[in-house]
């Protein structure tokens, strides 16, 4: 009885670091949702860092932010291929809508990316990881793209936007807070990558968060806690029966 014991408590230790690695060795694309939050600038959920770009000079590119709210995430820029801007300038970026009412006045501080190049990538790399990112988008093009790392490659388009926020590509009227949330187990988003064709893919109010594991997250944990717990009541049978 004991030996029966220790080899079902061994194999059920087996499976389990085998499933493990196998979780952390398969490269895969994870599961994302997409939520437009409407035209609303602050529309970022409850509890987000979010990233502002209030801190930089327009015209210069940003290098690392730090976000407003209480989890103190940083962000690093590299790349090369965005500057924060504060104005609209013809045929090249425009001021997202909502942006666009303190112009006169200075404006207030986006994210144009790829300029000042006509086309490129801007990575951004965040200190931990999270479920969650959202962005105020401007004029919503079918050909940018964001790459979402750590995630194993996801990208989502432009056109996949689009067909949840509505309207038509290039028109500013439709600039849209759009959240982003990995459905897949863990805290995978350690970054994201902006890219576009052409100048500009503009952002604002940038935000992550970690928020509730969806219902098919709770169900793999406490898969995960009951092969944890009949391990443990296996080894507490053997012990009894020395």
């Amino acid at each position: 009885m004991r030996r029966h014991g220790l080899k079902l408590g061994a194999t059920i230790a087996a499976v389990a670091t085998a499933f493990a690695m196998a979780s952390a060795t398969i490269a895969h694309a994870d599961t994302f949702t997409i939520e437009s939050l409407g035209q609303n600038l602050n529309a970022a959920p409850t509890g987000s860092a979010i990233f502002t770009f209030q801190s930089d000079t327009a015209g210069t590119a940003p290098t690392v932010e730090n976000s407003t709210g209480a989890m103190g995430v940083t962000a690093t820029f590299t790349g090369g291929n965005a500057t924060v801007e504060d104005t609209s300038l013809a045929n090249v970026y425009l001021a997202p809508q909502g942006d666009t009412a303190s112009l006169a006045s200075g404006g207030n501080n986006y994210l144009a990316v790829a300029y000042p190049n006509s086309a490129g990538t801007e990575t951004i790399a965040f200190n931990k990881g999270f479920t969650e990112v959202g962005l105020y988008i401007g004029s919503i093009d079918t050909y940018n793209s964001i790459t979402f790392l750590g995630t194993g490659g996801t990208i989502i388009t432009g056109s996949q936007i689009l067909a949840v926020t509505g309207g038509t590509s290039g028109d500013n009227a439709n600039s849209d807070y759009v959240e982003f949330v990995d459905t897949t187990l863990g805290a995978d988003i350690t970054g994201v990558q902006f890219t576009t064709p052409e100048a500009a893919f503009e952002i604002d109010n940038l935000s992550v968060a970690n928020g509730i594991p969806e219902p098919s997250t709770w169900t793999m944990i406490l898969i995960g806690f009951g092969l944890v717990g009949l391990q443990l009541r296996r080894r507490r049978v053997v012990e009894i029966n020395c």
